[in-house]
């Protein structure tokens, strides 16, 4: 009978220990759900300076090709002016405009188009980033530890300032 007890107390034990033990690499919800929120966060923040470096692009080349065109007597105040505006309805309300050539035209026509295109999709993603705000909000208010709150609070800013590739 003391065989019998000391095998039932054995598969016992087993059972309680095999019940009580996860796998390591299992993640609370909170934890996976956190671990999105990070990505998304650095993903739109990404999608964000992107979009801001080509809108810069866009104007340099313009300010660049419109720098090799205007006259070389043209006054340095108005030079400067005109390759600092970054706006197509600006640029052709400088007298010398009219006098530029028709390449030129064009090019400040289709920099105009792609500076609406490029806003409108900084518009877009700057509504995505203001939802992904009101989700973040949710969770971390969901979140009853205040240690794990601060941490999440502190990944999920870190990841808003990440180096994009």
């Amino acid at each position: 009978m003391t065989l019998y007890r000391t095998i039932q107390a054995a598969w016992i034990l087993l059972f309680f220990f095999a019940v009580g033990c996860q796998p390591a690499g299992k993640k609370s919800p909170i934890s996976a759900e956190g671990e999105a929120l990070v990505a998304e966060s650095a993903k739109l923040a990404c999608e964000q300076k992107t979009l801001g470096v080509q809108l810069k692009a866009l104007w340099d080349s313009v300010a660049v090709a419109l720098d090799q065109k205007l006259p070389p007597d043209m006054p340095a105040d108005e030079r400067r002016n005109m390759l600092a505006v970054r706006n197509t309805s600006l640029i052709q309300m400088f007298e010398v405009y009219s006098e530029l050539d028709t390449v030129i035209h064009r090019l400040v026509e289709q920099a105009g188009d792609q500076d609406v295109a490029l806003a409108l999709r900084l518009k877009e993603n700057q509504n995505r980033i203001q939802e992904h705000e009101e989700v973040i909000g949710r969770f971390l208010s969901g979140i009853k530890d205040e240690k794990e709150a601060a941490v999440w609070t502190k990944r999920l800013t870190e990841a808003k300032h990440t180096s994009c590739e």
